[in-house]
């Protein structure tokens, strides 16, 4: 281990993503590296100099030396920190440090997972912002990195294309398979469902069916965010398990990092693995005071964010260019939500939830980035991987540690002061009832001092999930999904390498599948649409069929099947199922081209039945841009 190195590197991959987030806000759009490099306010010069300014937390110079001793023993590292302690930069850092010092001795590549596809995008940048960072360490100025940029030919079509990969289990694009740069940015359920043969590249003509989990086995693996794979039924976490400990045993190096995991979790997750555990006991963050009047009262969320002292401390906000969070747990509470709001502040106000198409997501999540003073509303979520500043939070009572995650987005910085208030909610759901109420009557019952402390120290915040989490509660939950459970394990203990996947098995990493459904309202896609209903061959080469994938994609977004199922197809507001076939056709030359074919069936509503993996187009009017999907029903 190279610690000058390290923490050298460390001090400009921090000041790379600060500057970099300053430089994004100033052109009022993301992703310009070149500009940003060569930029006279927040390009190399500036990183470097300010770079001096940072020194690493001893929580991060323990952890960090915690990574290298369990590489070497072969062990299982778990990284428990408050939120806003630094933990991002633990993996990362030694990793790219290997390229500086061109000694790879603890892995030659990087996959990085998170729970939650709208987490995925953000880290990528900030993945490219480390990258660039540590080309700054090599080579000092930025006209030497953009001539290894041509040297490297990462160039493509005027655009610089990082050797990062994007990996969000995308059934319309075919993915990179974890083989999509030296870094891997994923979902947690793609990067699994490619380890176990679900998703492999080659397709069954030329399937590489054990590249994915060759891939992984001999990559640095980091789990982020562990704690929201925590299921009503401690399905997720039990499968987990089993992969961990497969891969554990092949010595494939770990890190598994959390603010908020209780006992239990951990206990359920690790069962029978080796590892070592680092604890950052506090971090070094603004004050939160939180305020629990409103749920002790029973006031809603609705009534509440139109109140006049919520009025009011949104406007202080905007005022001082801080973010507002407003946080419901479910998607039709949010819109309304949003919809009051937006009454008030007009186009100050955003949404973001998971029933938003990639392009709606994108944006939102652009300009989370690079404006100040904006009233988010969200689901979920928001909770983690966000890497803003908000002076204010007003939330719906959640399980604790959604809750602390939630709490977590604001005051991140060391001399800020912020604000957050809990609200009551009509139901539990999506929550186990038992948990919310458990939740309810700690904070009605302890001073919010101690809640408030528990956002710095992670004694605290254990102590507290254990309240909540409490074993006879658990086991109750794992009694349920059992069927699921015994059909994964079944199918894992049947997977071989080389071997396509066990047939007649399911193999499920979350209680639900999931389905891609596609929204219509974008008139370039209802202009294909209607010629491939109007034409019978419905063929593409794969050069068109490569733009009208990107269309797609653009207007795709991932849901449960039984959502898809009782929210949907029973509502009539799925148009169709899209297929898409690859061919050989040969031409009248005689010689054989690949081509592609898309047909939309299942158009008859009464006989609609959504399966797992499909492709379903949307109704028009079950789509409202920049709100989502419109059922006319609580989801």
């Amino acid at each position: 281990m190279n610690a000058q190195t390290i923490y050298n590197l460390l001090r400009l991959c921090v000041s790379s993503w600060d500057h970099y987030r300053r430089y994004s806000e100033k052109i009022s759009n993301t992703r310009k590296f070149i500009g940003w490099l060569n930029d006279n306010e927040y390009g190399v010069d500036k990183i470097k100099e300010n770079a001096q300014k940072i020194y690493p937390y001893s929580f991060q110079k323990s952890a960090i030396e915690k990574l290298f001793e369990s590489v070497s023993e072969g062990n299982l590292l778990v990284i428990e920190a408050p939120t806003a302690s630094g933990k991002t930069e633990v993996p990362f850092i030694p990793f790219l440090t290997q390229i500086c010092t061109k000694n790879f001795e603890i892995s030659p590549r990087l996959i990085y997972s998170l729970p939650l596809k709208s987490l995925s995008n953000v880290m990528w940048e900030r993945a490219a912002t480390y990258l660039l960072a540590t080309l700054i360490e090599m080579f000092r100025e930025a006209h030497k990195i953009e001539k290894l940029f041509k040297e490297r030919n990462w160039f493509k079509n005027g655009v610089l294309e990082l050797p990062i990969g994007l990996e969000t289990g995308s059934l319309i694009k075919e993915g990179d398979y974890l083989y999509g740069g030296f870094v891997v940015i994923g979902t947690i359920d793609s990067i699994i469902y490619a380890y176990v043969s679900q998703r492999f590249p080659g397709g069954l003509r030329n399937p590489r069916l054990s590249l994915p989990s060759g891939l992984l086995s001999t990559s640095l693996f980091v789990l982020d965010e562990v704690q929201m794979l925590q299921d009503e039924y401690y399905y997720s976490p039990r499968i987990l398990n089993i992969i961990l400990r497969q891969l554990t045993s092949v010595h494939t190096p770990i890190i598994v990092m959390t603010a908020t995991m209780p006992t239990e979790l951990k206990n359920i997750m690790l069962n029978d693995i080796d590892y070592v555990e680092v604890v950052g006991k506090k971090s070094e963050r603004g004050k939160v005071s939180i305020d629990v009047s409103f749920l002790k009262q029973g006031e809603k969320i609705l009534d509440v964010i139109s109140s006049k002292d919520i009025i009011k401390e949104i406007k202080d906000n905007i005022e001082q260019d801080k973010h507002s969070l407003i946080v419901t747990n479910r998607v039709s509470t949010a819109i309304e939500a949003y919809n009051i709001l937006s009454q008030k502040f007009n186009n100050r106000v955003v949404l973001i939830h998971g029933k938003l198409n990639a392009n709606d997501r994108e944006n939102v999540e652009k300009r989370i980035g690079r404006e100040k003073g904006l009233i988010i509303v969200a689901t979920q979520v928001i909770e983690s991987g966000y890497d803003f500043n908000a002076g204010l939070i007003v939330s719906e009572i959640a399980p604790l540690d959604s809750l602390l995650q939630r709490i977590g987005r604001v005051a991140r910085k060391k001399t800020e002061t912020g604000k957050a208030f809990i609200v009551n909610i009509e139901e539990s759901k999506p929550y186990h009832q038992n948990i919310i109420n458990t939740t309810k009557n700690l904070l009605v019952k302890e001073e919010t001092d101690v809640f408030e402390e528990a956002l710095q120290d992670i004694e605290i915040t254990r102590h507290l999930l254990d309240e909540v989490y409490k074993k006879e509660y658990i086991e109750n939950f794992i009694g349920e999904k059992n069927m699921e459970f015994a059909c994964s394990i079944r199918y894992l203990h049947n997977l071989r390498l080389f071997s396509l996947p066990p047939r007649d098995i399911d193999f499920t990493f979350r209680p639900e599948m999931y389905v891609t459904l596609i929204t219509t309202s974008d008139e370039r896609l209802r202009g294909q649409i209607d010629k491939i209903e109007q034409t019978e061959d419905n063929l593409f080469s794969r050069e068109k069929f490569e733009e009208f994938k990107e269309i797609l994609e653009n207007n795709s977004l991932n849901t449960s099947t039984d959502f898809a199922n009782y929210f949907l197809a029973k509502r009539g507001l799925l148009y169709g199922k899209l297929n898409v076939y690859s061919i050989i056709r040969t031409t009248k030359d005689k010689k054989k081209r690949s081509m592609i074919k898309v047909e939309i069936t299942n158009k008859d509503k009464k006989k609609q039945k959504v399966r797992p993996l499909d492709i379903w187009l949307l109704e028009p009017h079950a789509y409202k841009e920049g709100l989502g999907i419109v059922t006319g029903i609580q989801i």
